[in-house]
């Protein structure tokens, strides 16, 4: 089936947009973004998850202590 040309909006595009050309820059482009920007976004994220590990830690140390001051009150009240 063929649209007529007034009807088909794609008439005045390329036939494919990956071309040779576009995909090596596409891949040249990749290439430079995971070669020298992935190194700083993974100590980003590492520096964040550490921060995070660290909470947790600290409240869990905390509870615990919590828990521990509370077991040792052996005081009755009448």
């Amino acid at each position: 089936m063929t649209l007529h040309p007034i009807a088909d909006p794609t008439v005045n595009f390329p036939k494919t947009f990956f071309d040779q050309d576009r995909m090596t820059e596409i891949f040249q482009v990749t290439k430079y973004f995971i070669k020298y920007n992935m190194p700083i976004i993974m100590t980003i994220i590492a520096v964040i998850v550490a921060g995070m590990v660290l909470y947790v830690v600290i409240d869990i140390f905390h509870t615990a202590n919590e828990k521990s001051r509370d077991e040792d009150d052996d005081f009755e009240y009448y």
